[in-house]
């Protein structure tokens, strides 16, 4: 893998998230993938946005609990949440797979410092309603108690409504 380019850093992180793809005007098709970074003192969230749904290897290059190793920077414009890092997917290298079978115990692990070190309340409360000036977490490891789910139609995406 090569060096980081100025203003960029290396993380290594564990895959425990790929959500749906959204279209984007910027970046063509992309999805927000979450993880655990494991490079550091204590495991921390991380955001990998935008990653390029599309890609000819996507599903190749990284699955749910893979360690990747990848280049990228934490400082956005107009993304201020702390664990938010925009990865140079073009730079990216598998270090592992933790797989289900025998390894539990170590996925368990590497999410460890996380569980229970935040509630939906606390998130909710220090994130503001309608914008992102504050600065403030957007991830946890939430188990759920009481759960309501309503199903919607959605509107479908147009580039005038993103």
């Amino acid at each position: 893998m090569k060096a980081p380019r100025p203003g960029e850093e290396t993380a290594e992180v564990m895959i425990t998230v790929k959500t749906y793809p959204n279209p984007s005007d910027s970046y063509g098709e992309t999805v927000c993938v979450a993880g655990v970074r494991l490079d550091r003192r204590e495991p921390e969230w991380i955001r990998l946005y935008p990653v390029k749904f599309r890609n000819d290897d996507f599903d190749n290059t990284f699955k749910k609990y893979d360690v990747i190793r990848v280049n990228g920077a934490y400082s956005h414009k107009s993304d201020n949440r702390p664990a938010s890092f925009r990865p140079r997917q073009d730079k990216l290298v598998l270090v592992d797979h933790i797989g289900s079978k025998p390894n539990w115990q170590r996925r368990r692990l590497n999410l460890s410092d996380l569980i229970g070190a935040t509630t939906m309340c606390e998130l909710l409360g220090q994130n503001p309603i309608g914008g992102m000036a504050t600065p403030s977490p957007s991830m946890g490891l939430i188990k759920p108690i009481d759960v309501v789910a309503t199903v919607g139609n959605g509107d479908p995406w147009t580039a005038r409504t993103g």
